[in-house]
């Protein structure tokens, strides 16, 4: 499967019901559009994945977002957009990638843990204060987010 990854010039509905799909917060989701780095993945002229980063600090990239229509699931894609944000991360001379997940997040912990990401901390009762709705994931009430982060070779 051969798709693209480029620089989302104009967010739309379809952009945003990804995005929703990962994060359903739109204030937090438009506070990190607003000050960072979005990019589709397409493929046959489909947007099947985004990601969003941001520049935290001069040597940290964060992933605030990522991704994948639920029928390109399991493809491969999620790991491309994540190969994708080494490198961004990498021309712009950052040290870490970070990215943060619900503690209920099975398949995104896997995905990311597989991709190099380590856990670093936990930030207890974070959806709790953070979503004025319950969120349900796998059957568990999310409330803890987990940060990770993958240090970047220079090679």
């Amino acid at each position: 499967m051969t798709f693209q990854i480029k620089p989302v010039t104009i967010c739309d509905t379809t952009h945003l019901d990804l995005l929703l799909e990962a994060d359903p917060n739109i204030q937090l989701i438009e506070s990190y559009l607003e000050h960072g780095y979005l990019f589709e993945a397409i493929l046959n002229d489909k947007i099947v994945g985004i990601i969003s980063l941001s520049l935290t600090n001069k040597t940290t990239l964060e992933v605030n977002n990522i991704s994948v229509h639920s029928t390109y699931q399991n493809q491969g894609i999620g790991l491309n957009l994540l190969a994708f944000a080494d490198e961004f991360a990498r021309e712009h001379h950052c040290k870490w990638l970070d990215i943060f997940t619900g503690s209920t997040s099975i398949g995104q912990l896997y995905l990311y843990q597989k991709h190099g990401f380590r856990i670093v901390y936990v930030d207890s009762d974070y959806f709790i204060r953070h979503y004025s709705e319950n969120i349900y994931e796998n059957g568990i009430h999310l409330q803890d987010r987990i940060a990770l982060r993958k240090e970047l070779s220079n090679i």
